[in-house]
């Protein structure tokens, strides 16, 4: 309310954290399409979650083909094809701002296999700074008008989903692209002494930590 983003259109993409929250109920006018279990970079397409990957939702805007994705998405969940069809209905000329809050997922497959964090400038979109690069140049390239948010992921305590890394590699992006970064790794107050009292089990917040 009465904010710089009051009366303004979003689309809010990411994973289940992003999936999983009810804001909006509160803001009518920022659209969730978040699927859980998903990555901002490219993981293959051997899974329907691999194939929702950010990179290819991107793809399948500009394209206009979501054949793809709709048989990924109906293979998982009605909730699945409903945030597609959510997606499949956004003008994204009519659309003031998107947000991009990933890493829960991607994570894993930094952590776990090789060269798969890339270069500042790399341009590989298998790689979390490449996912990043495509991602921000594709959507400015086609809708320069809208502004880009980036969220940082959160800290998590599973095993193997260090997400520091992501974090900091995530605001030296906003800081090369020009765009506004919410560092909630940092700024939620998340940490091992708070994260049972914010999360349901050390990723996905509760209602305090949705409401913080």
């Amino acid at each position: 309310n009465d904010g710089n983003l009051s009366g303004k259109r979003g689309v809010a993409f990411g994973d289940s954290i992003t999936m999983g929250a009810t804001y909006t109920n509160d803001y009518p006018n920022y659209i969730n399409v978040g699927f859980s279990g998903t990555r901002l970079l490219e993981n293959g397409t051997d899974t329907p979650h691999a194939q929702l990957s950010m990179v290819y939702l991107v793809d399948a805007i500009i394209s206009g083909d979501w054949a793809v994705l709709e048989t990924a998405a109906s293979s998982v969940s009605t909730e699945f094809t409903e945030a597609l069809n959510r997606l499949k209905s956004v003008d994204f000329n009519n659309i003031d701002f998107i947000t991009i809050f990933y890493g829960a997922n991607d994570a894993g497959t930094v952590a776990t296999l090789s060269n798969r964090m890339g270069a500042v400038d790399s341009e590989a979109r298998r790689t979390w700074n490449g996912a990043i690069n495509y991602v921000v140049e594709t959507i400015l390239t086609n809708y320069p008008h809208i502004q880009i948010y980036l969220l940082t992921p959160m800290y998590r305590t599973t095993e193997n989903y260090i997400t520091e890394p992501l974090a900091d590699a995530m605001v030296v992006q906003g800081n090369r692209w020009k765009l506004p970064v919410l560092d909630l790794h940092r700024e939620m107050g998340l940490n091992h002494l708070t994260v049972g009292a914010l999360t349901r089990d050390g990723t996905h917040p509760n209602d305090v930590g949705n409401k913080r």
